[in-house]
C-alpha cells in the first residue's frame, strides 16, 4: 500500500487473517489478511534484544469513487505491465498497474487523465524505436487521439488529435477527412504501416498511413456506401479492332421438307 517503515532486522512475525475481534469497516478497509511486523533494533551477544517494536498493518482497499463509471474501452500496454480502461459517464482513461505474476490491477492516479468525450476503441503499437503508442477512438464528435506512453510511469502524452474537417488531413487524391462521425471499430493492417476505421454513421470505412517511426497519422482514403469509386482506366479497342475480334453472326440455312411440307431452320 506504499507505506513505508523505519527498520532494522525487521522481520514478519505473523500473517493474521483480520484484527483480534474486529471486521471490515464501511468502506471495506480492516479486512483481509493483517501483517505483524517486529522490528528489533539493537541486540547482544548473547542474542537479547532490547527496543522491541511490533506493527500491525492492514490492507487498505482502494477508492474509485467517480472515478471508473461506464467502462467501454480496454488495452493493456506492450510489456504488459499497464492497463487503461476509458470510461463513458466519468469521462476518465482510467490507468492501472499490472503486478505480476497475479494480474492484479492497481490503480495509476497519476497516469490518469480525464477526457472530453467518449472512448469506443483502444488500440496499442510500437514504433521503430520500440516507442509504444496508444491509439483512442472518439466517435463523437470524430477524432483519433494518438498517445505516447512512457513505460516505466505509466503516463501518456498526446501528440496527435486527428479530426473530421482538419485541414491538414487531405487524401493524396485531394479528398478531406470527413468520415469519422459515429466510428466505433479500429484496427491496424498492412504490418502496422496503416490504420483502418469502421465509421457506423458515415456507411465509410477510412484508411490512414502510420508513421512507424513516429506513429502519427495521415489520411490516405475512404469507401463510402453509395460512392462510386475510380480504380483505374480501362483501355478501350478501336472500332476495327472490335470488329476483328467480335464473333461471326450466326448462319442461317432453310429446308423444305418432301413430305408433309415441314421447313426447318438451322
Amino acid at each position: 500500500g506504499g507505506h513505508a517503515l523505519s527498520s532494522q532486522r525487521a522481520q514478519a512475525i505473523a500473517v493474521l487473517p483480520g484484527p483480534p475481534g474486529g471486521e471490515a469497516d464501511a468502506r471495506g478497509e480492516g479486512g483481509g489478511l493483517h501483517l505483524l511486523l517486529g522490528n528489533f533494533e539493537s541486540g547482544d551477544d548473547d542474542g537479547t534484544y532490547d527496543r522491541v517494536h511490533a506493527h500491525l498493518l492492514r490492507p487498505l482497499r482502494e477508492v474509485l469513487n467517480g472515478t471508473l463509471q461506464g467502462p467501454r474501452a480496454v488495452a493493456v500496454s506492450p510489456d504488459r505491465m499497464h492497463v487503461y480502461v476509458a470510461c463513458d459517464v466519468s469521462l476518465t482513461l482510467v490507468a492501472f498497474e499490472r503486478l505480476e505474476p497475479s494480474g492484479s490491477l492497481v490503480v495509476n492516479h497519476r497516469a490518469s487523465r480525464p477526457i472530453n468525450a467518449s472512448i469506443a476503441r483502444l488500440v496499442f503499437s510500437l514504433t521503430t524505436t520500440h516507442t509504444p503508442i496508444l491509439y483512442a477512438l472518439q466517435p463523437y464528435p470524430g477524432a483519433i487521439l494518438v498517445f505516447s506512453h512512457d513505460p516505466s510511469s505509466g503516463k501518456l502524452t498526446l501528440i496527435q488529435t486527428v479530426a473530421d474537417l482538419a485541414p491538414e488531413q487531405i487524401s493524396p487524391m485531394g479528398f478531406p477527412l470527413d468520415s469519422l462521425n459515429g466510428a466505433r471499430g479500429m484496427v491496424l493492417a498492412d504490418g502496422g504501416n496503416a490504420l483502418l476505421i469502421a465509421s457506423h454513421s458515415s456507411s465509410a470505412v477510412v484508411e490512414f498511413t502510420r508513421d512507424n517511426a513516429t506513429g502519427m497519422l495521415q489520411f490516405a482514403d475512404s469507401v463510402r456506401d453509395g460512392e462510386r469509386r475510380l480504380l483505374d482506366f480501362e483501355r478501350t479497342m478501336r472500332p476495327a479492332a472490335r470488329e476483328a475480334t467480335s464473333p461471326a453472326p450466326p448462319s442461317w440455312m432453310a429446308m423444305s421438307g418432301a413430305r408433309g411440307g415441314a421447313h426447318f431452320a438451322f
